[in-house]
């Protein structure tokens, strides 16, 4: 006797049903089914992958509001304090994984070329090691943890190009990547900011 989930068509079949049907169909050898019967496993699968990733993802964008609110409410309150006045705004960067923060307070004359990798000065050179240029400290924070990438901003690297996300630190660029090109710009800009050059 047939069950009910064998008159259903293929598109009503839980993930389950479509393995049991594909048993039958290859047991049967009856690989048009099978094939047609895969497609929609492969079907079935990538709906439930989005399905919990849009849980996830619904869960983070409430997530982030709070967080949001939070930040909103501290930097309000640091703006009242006065203590930025004359400040444009603040970036600030924490990553959970290396467990760097970072944070850099902005004005928005002469900053776009630095802070988005965009100058293109030739070399200089210079007789202090770019690693003794991290270490030095500008305003009590290090070069190293300092923002150099302010916005999103695109960068080819070896002919490939490269999406580089806000907030990514002077130290964190230098070893992004060896390429030549990339490694001259990055370090350049170490040195503007050292005031060395």
């Amino acid at each position: 006797m047939a069950t009910e989930s064998e008159h259903k068509p293929i598109d009503q079949l839980t993930k389950e049903e479509v393995l049991a049907r594909m048993k039958a169909a290859f047991k049967e050898g009856d690989m048009v089914a099978v094939g047609i019967l895969a497609k929609a496993h492969v079907r079935l699968q990538h709906e439930e992958e989005k399905t919990a990733r849009d849980a996830v993802l619904k869960v983070l964008a409430k997530l982030e509001l709070e967080v949001k609110d939070r930040f909103d409410t501290l930097s309000a309150e640091l703006v009242d304090s006065k203590i930025l006045d004359g400040v444009d705004g603040i970036w600030y960067a924490w990553d959970f994984g290396d467990k760097l923060t970072s944070i850099r307070l902005m004005k928005k004359a002469g900053t776009a070329n630095v802070s988005t990798g965009a100058a293109k000065s030739s070399y200089i050179p210079v007789n202090i090691s770019t690693k003794e240029l991290l270490a030095r400290e500008i305003d009590g924070v290090k070069i190293a943890d300092t923002v150099y990438i302010t916005e999103e901003t695109k960068a080819t690297i070896d002919k490939v190009e490269y999406v580089l996300h806000a907030g990514m630190t002077y130290e964190r660029a230098y070893a992004f990547s060896s390429n030549g090109g990339w490694r001259n710009r990055v370090v350049m800009a170490i040195r503007r900011k050292a005031g060395v050059v």
